[in-house]
């Protein structure tokens, strides 16, 4: 009988012992214990048998994994069954389709279950997720999953994204309708990416030729502003990301973003800008010296003290954060607010999963798209940095005149859309009518 050689065994010397590997300790102690207690002599006749017998497993298993090691000299794989990859990330784009037509079928006042959505993305995106994925997906996207009394149970926007979508789109109308001496410029602004080996996804070639795609690469990031006037001047910045996996904004530290806006940004803007921006971590980070919650229960008391905050002597942590929360922390504008306002300038946070409100993703694309089309086997990522900065400059005043216009097209269909379903019981015939230019955009 051959020893097994050291190279094969796992030395668990220092090492914390696997659940199996304690159960196999068990067993065999439990029938060495039987034997003493027996005194009998051990017949060495049968090892499958006896193996089987201390481990207290079956002897097929025994003798398929024992022959598996005669012949390989190693242990089998275990098999990883049917398990199927299913995708989890959806884009931004699917994202976006998805809201506006569960909006539809809101309006048109249809039931949506998570298996409708998906019928709809395999249809329009060829893109298959399981039932499970997408309703996590629509979670993340700020959907719920609710019942009502006259509309069945339904996927609709949960109460916090409706109000801040409505609290974004008023500020907006605010400031528009000031007089022209007090109006501000818009600048929009925000964060994208472009991969080494970014192209477009699909080509006309033969049926019987296969291209073989290369894989994204590594990744530049870019930070740009922009208004009706075209790229605000310093403003377009590039830089390779230290990861290529995983979310974008892992790769934008509050840090970088802060030296951007405070060097490249703010020195470059026109007069009373309201600088219009997601609510990424980064924009809303607060000043060093906030508060934080993670802090002791004393530095927490002394916070509240300051702030004339009263609270109960015997308060635990638990009680004293939620306070120091929402009486303090919550008051405290964002690291860029403050500069931005000392500067003469306003900035407006967009509301969450609402990327379609914002202008400069347009022009993001449009970029991006004369990159791909320069794209091949041979590109370097030196190239691509250059290729983008020359898309850059052929992008004129009249593209984001273009690209902001249609943005308040898509503003005025959101506050359309959202008084028929919200602000209503039932919409009526006349209702839907009326909104019937709002439905085939929507669906697009």
């Amino acid at each position: 009988m051959p020893l097994i050689p050291p190279s094969h065994r796992k030395s668990n010397k220092g090492k914390a012992f696997s659940s199996d590997r304690k159960w196999d300790i068990i067993s065999v102690m439990e029938r060495c214990k039987i034997e003493k207690e027996r005194s009998s002599l051990i017949s060495t006749e049968s090892p499958r048998k006896r193996t089987a017998n201390y481990l207290g497993i079956g002897e097929k298993a025994v003798s398929q994994v024992y022959s598996y090691y005669l012949k390989h000299s190693n242990i089998p794989y275990n098999n990883q069954g049917n398990y199927k990859n299913h995708p989890t990330v959806v884009s931004t784009d699917v994202e976006l389709s998805i809201r506006n037509f569960l909006r539809k079928r809101q309006v048109d006042n249809r039931y949506t279950s998570a298996n409708d959505v998906i019928d709809y993305i395999e249809k329009h995106f060829e893109l298959k997720v399981n039932s499970r994925n997408m309703q996590r997906t629509l979670i993340r996207m700020g959907m719920e999953w609710r019942e009502t009394k006259k509309r069945g149970i339904i996927y609709r926007e949960s109460a916090d994204v409706i109000e801040k979508r409505r609290n974004y789109l008023w500020k907006l109308k605010e400031y528009r309708c000031l007089p022209d001496k007090e109006k501000y410029l818009e600048i929009w602004t925000d964060e994208s990416y472009i991969h080494h080996h970014h192209c477009f996804n699909y080509s006309w070639y033969g049926v019987s030729d296969f291209i073989k795609r290369q894989h994204k690469g590594r990744r530049l990031v870019i930070l740009a502003a922009g208004s009706k006037n075209g790229f605000v001047p310093q403003s377009i910045k590039t830089y390779c990301a230290q990861k290529s996996t995983g979310d974008y904004h892992g790769n934008i530290s509050k840090e970088i973003y802060y030296k951007w806006f405070s060097e490249n940004l703010l020195p470059n803007l026109p007069e009373k800008s309201l600088i219009i921006m997601d609510n990424a971590s980064y924009h809303t980070a607060l000043p060093e010296d906030s508060p934080k919650l993670n802090t002791s229960k004393k530095e927490i008391q002394k916070c509240l003290k300051e702030n004339n905050i009263s609270f109960g002597k015997y308060d635990l942590l638990s009680s004293l954060r939620p306070l120091l929360k929402e009486q303090v922390i919550s008051k405290i504008s964002p690291q860029i607010v403050e500069l931005a306002e000392r500067k003469g300038h306003k900035v407006l946070f967009q509301p969450p999963h609402h990327s379609d409100l914002q202008a400069i993703e347009l022009i993001w694309a449009n970029a991006k798209g004369k990159v791909a089309k320069q794209y091949n086997q041979k590109t370097k990522f030196s190239e691509v940095e250059e290729r983008l900065c020359r898309a850059f400059k052929t992008i004129r005043k009249n593209d984001w005149i273009n690209v902001i216009e249609h943005i308040h097209k898509k503003e005025e269909e959101y506050w359309a859309i959202d008084d028929i379903i919200y602000n209503k019981t039932e919409p009526n015939e006349d209702d839907l009518d009326e909104c019937d230019d709002y439905k085939e955009i929507i669906v697009n």
